[in-house]
């Protein structure tokens, strides 16, 4: 049992490392990274710390939601740049259609909303978390 969720939580992070190899070229090929490099080096760092944690804790604790909230979150943030950049390099950059652009474009802006806080939300009642809410005064 134990080897499954080992596989399992490499294999995620194998995807995010996938997503980010291929995102963050296109990420220059599109001058987005030229315009903020601190800002793109920083979400990278975070959302790679996201991951790797992620995939800790699930390899060797697969029961812990954490670790499961963690891979998703990393797991969103490295699809989601591969998505976005390659749908802009298809269109904007490149000024033609490549294969696959309008899945790219759909995925992107599916993830966008995922990614922007409602996900956390949703991860959270998913994993059983209560959300309490302070009553206003």
């Amino acid at each position: 049992m134990g080897r499954r969720w080992t596989w399992v939580a490499w294999s995620m992070l194998a995807i995010f490392l996938v997503g980010v190899g291929v995102g963050l070229p296109l990420m220059v090929a599109n001058s987005d990274f030229q315009q903020d490099p601190a800002q793109h080096a920083s979400l990278l760092l975070a959302f790679t710390a996201f991951m790797v944690m992620g995939a800790v804790l699930v390899a060797h604790r697969p029961g812990n939601t954490i670790g499961w909230i963690f891979s998703a979150i990393g797991l969103l943030a490295g699809t989601g740049v591969f998505a976005w950049q390659y749908a802009e390099y298809a269109y904007p950059t490149r000024g033609s259609p490549l294969p696959g652009v309008g899945k790219a474009l759909y995925t992107d802006i599916t993830l966008y909303g995922v990614r922007s806080g409602g996900g956390c939300v949703v991860l959270a009642l998913l994993a059983g978390v209560p959300i309490r809410v302070a009553a206003a005064a």
